[in-house]
């Protein structure tokens, strides 16, 4: 039987016996296997926070200064537990944005014509929502528009490692067929992963993969609820 310790969540700081599984229907990912996607442990019992959120949170706060350097940060979409993070760090100038918010702290902000001068950014955070959009290399031109020289970002996607191209096909248009094909009824594709890195590549970006299994051990990815598999898909501007 799991004791207490067993895992631990970075966005609440809990060490707890189990973590808790997706809702049933939640995502139906049919035949692909996925990176970053742990249906018995998705959620934390305390916070809620998803395993992606506890990735990004252990990422920000173990390998980077942003909770304590004094930039500038666009967050698109924001997860709840990540924002919650950043709304602590009184050195960053914290900018959510989403295309339909649902509160007002969050500003109105369509990824494809953003409305930001260029290189308004140190960091962008863009998370699962390159999925949703028709044209997302538009929408990855103006991420790395508005992002600074020097500037990093997360850029994730649901994203396949059993297929060679990323899927995805105009014909499917209603919610009941794009479930049926992407595994949900917002997605307009499903990525493949050395396809993804090249479109992100495509548009100027310096791609880097954060693995905790790889650099750390296998038993902290477990401990966070993670798969050795999961990779962060960190994004650099260098000129």
């Amino acid at each position: 039987m799991a004791h207490k310790s067993s895992y631990y969540c970075p966005c609440c700081k809990n060490h707890i016996s189990q973590f808790v599984p997706w809702p049933a229907g939640f995502f139906e990912p049919q035949s692909f296997k996925l990176e970053n996607w742990n249906p018995k442990t998705g959620i934390c019992s305390i916070c809620m926070a998803m395993d992606r959120e506890r990735l990004y949170v252990w990422f920000m706060e173990r390998e980077t200064d942003l909770v304590r350097a004094n930039v500038s940060v666009l967050h698109i979409d924001p997860e709840k537990n990540v924002k919650n993070r950043l709304d602590t760090c009184s050195n960053l100038q914290y900018v959510c944005g989403d295309l339909k918010p649902l509160d007002p702290w969050t500003k109105g902000i369509d990824v494809t014509n953003l409305y930001y001068e260029d290189q308004s950014f140190d960091v962008v955070l863009c998370s699962h929502i390159l999925e949703n959009i028709l044209d997302d290399g538009k929408a990855m031109r103006e991420l790395y528009r508005v992002m600074k020289v020097g500037g990093w970002g997360i850029m994730q996607v649901p994203l396949a490692t059993n297929i060679k191209m990323s899927f995805e096909d105009e014909r499917v248009v209603t919610p009941e067929d794009r479930t049926r094909a992407y595994g949900h009824q917002d997605h307009v594709r499903v990525y493949a992963k050395e396809d993804y890195i090249q479109r992100l590549e495509s548009v100027g970006f310096r791609v880097e993969l954060y693995n905790i299994a790889e650099k750390y051990s296998i038993e902290e990815t477990h401990k966070l609820g993670l798969s050795k598999e999961d990779n962060l898909y960190i994004v650099h501007k260098d000129a």
